[in-house]
């Protein structure tokens, strides 16, 4: 048995990983475990002048990039339209695979019943919709295997909640804080 954990965060948008668990990332990733970003759109709303491939490919440099910072092993982008994220079946079950293909020890995603962003309140849904399915219904997305055993599911909220929001968990992140900012400075898109 390992020691090493898979911590694979799930957000919405490139860029959200970075600020709202870089943090963390760096941390897991400097006590040598292994880290993934999930964004589930690929930002092409995210900016006043850029639009359509273009800021798409802009987008998906700068989450590369930022990645480096924090020891971010692996930074995936589908390809749904910034700000038509919905709860689907087949967005779930991509989910399911991208989970189960990390082999996921820690899932952390936005909360499925936030204040904030539309794509950040489905983001939460659809990962909350997996979750059951990660290790206990092996017959569900049968292409990937199943987990031996369920993940621990983080929540952490969009900007939107910072006002109503108090955690049960805190963890200092002081020795990492550089490594997040340089990370969020890439996306200079944004």
């Amino acid at each position: 048995m390992s020691n090493i954990l898979n911590v694979i965060v799930i957000a919405a948008h490139p860029d959200e990983p970075e600020i709202y668990a870089g943090a963390i990332s760096a941390l897991y990733a400097e006590m040598g475990h292994r880290v993934k970003f999930v964004t589930l759109t690929d930002g092409c709303c995210g900016h006043h002048e850029m639009c359509g491939e273009e800021l798409i490919a802009r987008r998906k440099q700068e989450a590369d990039e930022a990645a480096k910072h924090l020891g971010v092993l692996e930074y995936v982008v589908l390809p749904i339209p910034d700000g038509e994220l919905m709860p689907t079946p087949e967005v779930r079950k991509e989910v399911i695979r991208q989970i189960r293909g990390w082999e996921a020890d820690i899932v952390i995603t936005f909360h499925p019943d936030g204040p904030g962003h539309v794509d950040n309140r489905n983001a939460g849904k659809i990962v909350r919709d997996a979750a059951d399915f990660v290790a206990k219904v092996p017959n569900a997305v049968p292409e990937v295997p199943s987990l031996k055993k369920s993940p621990i599911f983080l929540l952490m909220p969009d900007y939107a909640a910072r006002a109503a929001y108090s955690p049960d968990i805190v963890i200092d992140a002081g020795s990492v804080i550089e490594k997040k900012l340089r990370a969020c400075d890439e996306h200079a898109s944004q």
